[in-house]
């Protein structure tokens, strides 16, 4: 019987900017010949080309094809050019192997023979395992240098550039207060907690405002080559995170710390100690009195996304002219500095009572049957079941593998206190197993972290008695949006805002099931000020909006104009006649 096979490559970033993606052709080539060769029947060839790969996670899509095509039993062999083609860590090498394994599929490798025999399994594991274990003794070697120096008395950055208000001392071991830049983190100090000319106490915002006003050099500024090629938006120009790093760095006050064992070496100090603990209170006692938005409710908050930038979308209160305000949502990133000039969204400001309004009714219209409430809710909680159950299955394959590593160590142990072998055969025979158990720990560790990050914290029986509760209710509920946030709360309700064919279609998902929320043009027009859809795409419709920019002024056409080549024809003149079609 013909076996089928499936082929996989892979590059990484590195690989594909270095060779321009014809390694990826190349393994597949090679791997499509071994499988000629073996005569097997090729059923896919499955490379990851996107944007290379990480060989070090499970977040691949085309590994995670062919690990459901396995347990679809659609092919028998799955053959990659190397092993660390597969995968350059040796807990997810174990892992995948191990779960195809379990469904009956082979791995065959071109270039290396493994077979399934005790020294095939350590030949294969060795050649994973040494380049692991070299990666990590390399780092552990340049940390242990890196704290050696610091305990010495001598001073790493992180950059090579100093904090803001120091620089580099001449015999490069530490650092020195730069008379004008102290002057700069005294003053910042000064106004975070005693106030500025007139008393008031600033915000790191309004301090970040008022340098930007002065045109105080930031420390990108200053030190331009630390940007690593990127483009800072504007010169001189300060943000809320950059005066905040400042308020809570102890260098100000001498004490430098490094790396995560929080190593101290002692620096000359530009603030006292008092100011600074101040400092400290103060910024707890603006968290605790923070002016945030939260004067009015929103169904909706913190729960969309930007479909566009997929940014975290926010609440706003616009006040007009005439007193009154409005209410609505508006992408993260129109909201917050900007700090790169690349980075921009247009997706359009949303009548925030409008995008509530059409969620509310449809979640009364789920509230009427309570007997498809129930059945939505458990469909939703087997779907979500299956999403997670891949993440699981990875789990539960290393711990297993992990408790029988355990086991053979033990079992090393025991004969070494029997007496049947010596002390340096159980090390040589444990030290491998040990970096195995090791490198599956760790794996277990990511995998228990993604768990909880999708893990759905919902009890059905709770949310159908909330639901008989508020059932007979939902007419005054229509007016009492904090009833309604409680509901949207318990059914873990999730948008994402896209612009299609020049409307905006919230698509929502939750405990209810999947809708989406679409404004047609009437509505548009209403909602967005200055929004026309339009059939031109997304694009086109937003340019339509009066919160947009639409171009060069009047005045700026004008003066184009006068400055423009005697040759170069002008905008206004006479578009040629079309030839008829």
């Amino acid at each position: 019987m013909t076996k089928r096979a499936v082929l996989y490559a892979r590059v990484s970033n590195n690989d594909r900017s270095r060779t321009n993606g014809s390694n990826l052709q190349s393994q597949v080539e090679m791997c499509r010949e071994y499988a000629h060769k073996h005569n097997y029947e090729i059923v896919a060839e499955l490379a990851e080309d996107d944007q290379g790969a990480s060989g070090a996670t499970f977040d691949l899509p085309q590994l995670t094809k062919a690990l459901e095509m396995a347990h679809s039993k659609k092919f028998d062999v799955l053959i990659v050019r190397e092993l660390d083609r597969l995968s350059r860590d040796l807990a997810k090498q174990l892992i995948v192997e191990q779960e195809l394994k379990m469904v009956g599929v082979a791995i065959e490798y071109v270039m290396y023979d493994f077979p399934d025999t005790p020294e095939g399994r350590l030949n294969k594991n060795l050649r994973a395992m040494l380049a692991e274990y070299e990666r990590e003794k390399i780092k552990q070697r340049m940390m242990r240098g890196r704290y050696r120096r610091v305990r010495e008395g001598r001073i790493i950055l992180n950059t090579s550039a100093p904090p803001y208000g120091y620089r580099i001392n001449t015999d490069r071991t530490n650092i020195e207060p730069d008379e004008e830049q102290s002057e700069i983190v005294r003053l910042i100090f000064q106004w975070y907690v005693s106030g500025d000319d007139t008393g008031k106490k600033l915000g790191l915002q309004k301090i970040a405002e008022k340098l930007t006003e002065l045109q105080v050099p930031t420390w990108i500024d200053l030190h331009p080559d630390a940007l690593h090629g990127l483009v800072k938006r504007k010169p001189n120009e300060w943000n809320y995170s950059s005066v905040r790093r400042m308020i809570k760095n102890t260098v100000y006050v001498g004490r430098w710390t490094y790396g995560k064992e929080q190593v101290t070496l002692d620096t000359p100090p530009i603030i006292d100690e008092d100011v600074f603990e101040q400092a400290q209170k103060q910024r707890q006692e603006n968290r605790v009195k923070a002016k945030r938005n939260i004067k009015h409710l929103y169904l909706l908050r913190h729960r969309l996304t930007c479909g566009l930038c997929k940014h975290v979308i926010q609440c706003r209160t616009k006040t007009q002219k005439n007193g009154t305000y409005s209410k609505g949502y508006v992408c993260g990133l129109r909201t917050q500095h900007i700090r790169y000039a690349e980075e921009k969204c247009w997706l359009p400001w949303l009548n925030g009572p409008l995008v509530d309004g059409l969620l509310w009714d449809w979640i009364k219209s789920k509230f009427v049957n309570l007997e498809e409430l129930r059945v939505g809710l458990e469909e939703y909680q087997s779907q979500h079941a299956q999403i997670i159950e891949p993440l699981r299955l990875k789990q539960q394959i290393a711990r297993d593998m992990i408790t029988k590593i355990q086991d053979r160590i033990d079992r090393e142990k025991d004969l070494y206190r029997a007496g049947l072998s010596t002390l340096e055969d159980v090390k040589e025979r444990t030290s491998a197993l040990e970096q195995e158990m090791w490198a599956l720990q760790r794996q277990d560790e990511k995998l228990t972290t993604q768990l909880s990050d999708q893990k759905v914290y919902f009890n059905i029986d709770s949310i159908m008695e909330f639901a008989k509760v508020i059932n007979g209710k939902l007419a005054t509920a229509d007016d009492d949006l904090e009833v309604q946030c409680q509901i949207v709360e318990q059914l873990h309700i999730q948008g994402i805002v896209m612009v299609e064919d020049g409307q905006v279609r919230v698509h929502i998902t939750g405990a209810l099931g999947d809708t989406v929320l679409s404004f047609d043009g009437s509505e548009s027009e209403n909602v967005l000020p200055g929004f026309r859809p339009s059939t031109g795409g997304p694009t086109q419709a937003l340019r339509g909006s009066a919160r947009f920019w639409r171009g060069p002024s009047r005045a700026h056409r004008r003066v184009a104009r006068t400055r423009r080549a005697p040759n170069r024809p002008s905008h206004r003149t006479a578009p040629a006649a079309a030839s008829p079609s």
